[in-house]
């Protein structure tokens, strides 16, 4: 059975060295995530002369599962595709099926939601974690850097990938971070001066708050800030998978983003390249008076109000306590007596 798999292993890894479509890198020695079994994907994208191609949106969409015998199985959601991944042998009929899923993800937007994403940093860098084995084909979008608009080809990437040993099959192995140069084309305007035009803005929320997610609000502001203005104002929800996109921006000019606090939540903000990623962690411990519209600065003087009347009521028991009981006695006789003489009057 291994044999088996390792010829089909062998089958699938050779083919795909020679798309044009991915370019996978080599990892030292990677440990794969044992206790979890779950993949990791970089995505590595820069230009052939090494220059990083920063703030560009890549997508994944898990396609087909894989059984233990290592084939590949449709996910639901794709039976409508006639796919034979076994007899799918030739780079043009894998090309083919990365055409077909990929128009079905385009005409079912709301129906078919991406396995996980993420935009390249200041290094050309971003990074998917905790990934199901399987087959994914991944998505870029057209991202205009400069004077130059780079467009990702799509293509599709196995997790984990398999490290194969020409020499010795024992030491076959299964690679769970992996890594993928996308291939691209690029368009560059003459017209426009290198380091000018336009630039895009993406802000992303990211939540914190384990065990907690019911207490998070319907949606938060995002104000979008050029040279310290504010420009625009956003709505992040669920809907838009908590994530905005700026485009058409001036490409000179300097950006920030700011939330509206939550006073539930403890806020950092971050930047990378052009994305900037907003994360609100939940305060489990902290009292919160409810914002009601009530005004809350009376209460403290009537607490201390109410502290000095306790203190004088315990004041004024004790001095009873103290009174000589002999003292009571005498003046109870007396009020007695006053009272006999005003009854024989």
């Amino acid at each position: 059975m291994l044999k088996k798999i390792r010829i089909y292993t062998l089958f699938f890894l050779a083919l795909f060295s020679t798309l044009t479509i991915v370019n996978a890198v080599e990892e030292d020695s990677p440990k794969p995530d044992v206790e979890t079994g779950k993949a990791s994907l970089t995505i590595d994208f820069k230009t052939t002369d090494n220059v990083a191609i920063t703030g560009t949106d890549f997508k994944i969409y898990k396609v087909a599962s894989i059984d233990e015998h290592n084939h590949l199985t449709k996910e639901e959601i794709y039976n409508d595709i006639e796919a034979d991944f076994e007899k799918t042998t030739t780079e043009e009929e894998w090309q083919k099926l990365v055409d077909l899923f990929l128009k079905a993800i385009e005409e079912q937007k709301t129906e078919i939601k991406e396995t996980a994403s993420c935009t390249t940093g200041d290094n050309g860098e971003c990074k998917m974690e905790k990934l199901e084995e399987g087959l994914y084909l991944v998505v870029g979008a057209e991202h205009t850097q400069g004077n130059t608009k780079y467009k990702p080809a799509p293509f599709f990437v196995r997790l984990p990938e398999a490290k194969l040993d020409d020499e010795d099959e024992s030491k076959d192995r299964w690679n769970y971070d992996v890594r993928v140069e996308p291939k691209y084309t690029s368009e560059t305007n003459p017209d426009e001066p290198e380091g000018g035009g336009k630039t895009s803005i993406k802000v992303i929320k990211i939540w914190e708050d384990e065990g907690n997610e019911k207490k998070r609000p319907g949606n938060v502001q995002v104000e979008l800030y050029q040279d310290g203005k504010v420009i625009d104002k956003v709505k992040l929800s669920e809907e838009n998978n908590w994530t905005y996109t700026w485009t058409n921006l001036d490409n000179s000019s300097d950006y920030r983003v700011e939330e509206s606090i939550n006073k539930k939540y403890d806020q950092r903000i971050t930047q990378e390249g052009n994305t900037f990623i907003i994360v609100n962690t939940y305060k489990e411990d902290d009292f919160i008076l409810p914002d009601t519209g009530q005004l809350w600065w009376p209460v403290p003087l009537l607490i201390g109000g109410g502290l000095i009347l306790i203190a004088v009521g315990i004041m004024v028991n004790r001095k009873k306590e103290d009174t000589p009981k002999e003292e009571v006695v005498e003046n109870k006789e007396e009020t007695k007596k006053e009272d006999q003489d005003h009854n024989e009057k």
